[in-house]
């Protein structure tokens, strides 16, 4: 075995997990004013609609209803740079990546994917039924409290994507998720978040505000814009909003990790 060979197995024998998965959490989104946002006031999750009648089977309209759901969160793709043209396509050409170490620290983890054939899938909806049962009065609404905090983690293996009106596998996302402790979650309805949806379209009244997810420059890897011409715009935006809290230096740095999905989507 040659010298090349050889170095080439040792550094598989000391980082093994580095070729299985990415050590970036991407959160991608359609638009730059969103990327410059949580540049300037980090992380906030808001409330999104996720649909799990899928997991039921056919269930009647009533029960449906009741399972979707409204999960506050910021979401990210555990994908690497080479794999993420797809992810792109589906929700925007911009985003940030950050260091998987960062999003461990802060309590971000993978969904729990499931299918309505799964064990795992039986036993989550038998422990909600266990709980309605032999919970007390002095119990029940910490635990059911409890239950929905996890229901918030769990995404279909393969579902209905309304944004494309198509059907995906939702288990190729990789998905991550910050779901901030329980006493920032205020439980919506349907027709609170649609509400709320309806009154504010830049998604503020969807915010938890007081549930930041915050970030240094030394965790960021890629902030990512649409097209090669946009990065220089990008760059001074940086220095706008980052000039007063950072060094020369550490600017240029978050500046040269700007890349462009053209880029990414032309030579990855």
């Amino acid at each position: 075995m040659n010298r090349e060979n050889l170095i080439l197995k040792h550094n598989i024998s000391d980082n093994p997990f580095d070729f299985l998965i990415s050590n970036t959490l991407f959160h991608i989104t359609n638009c730059q004013e969103n990327i410059l946002n949580i540049l300037q006031n980090n992380f906030h999750p808001h409330y999104c609609e996720e649909d799990l009648s899928s997991l039921l089977g056919e269930v009647d309209d009533e029960e449906e209803a009741r399972d979707i759901i409204y999960v506050p969160m910021v979401s990210f793709c555990d994908l690497s740079l080479s794999k993420i043209k797809k992810h792109l396509y589906s929700y925007g050409f911009y985003g940030i990546g950050l260091e998987k170490s960062w999003g461990l620290k802060n309590g971000i983890t993978p969904v729990l994917y499931m299918h309505e054939r799964s064990i795992s899938h039986d036993t989550f909806i038998k422990i909600f039924g266990d709980l309605v049962r032999n919970s007390t009065n002095d119990t029940i609404d910490e635990n059911l409290k409890n239950y929905f905090y996890i229901k918030n983690l769990i995404k279909p293996y393969q579902g209905f994507l309304k944004r494309k009106q198509k059907n995906v596998r939702f288990y190729d996302e990789r998905e991550w998720r910050y779901i901030p402790p329980l006493k920032y979650i205020e439980d919506l309805t349907e027709s609170e978040y649609k509400k709320r949806r309806k009154k504010n379209k830049d998604k503020l009244n969807l915010r938890v505000t007081n549930a930041k997810l915050t970030f240094s420059p030394s965790d960021v890897k890629y902030i990512i814009v649409e097209k090669e011409e946009e990065r220089l715009h990008m760059m001074n935006k940086i220095e706008q909003i980052k000039g007063s809290l950072y060094d020369y230096n550490t600017l240029k740095i978050l500046s040269s990790k700007i890349i462009s999905s053209q880029y990414i989507i032309e030579d990855n």
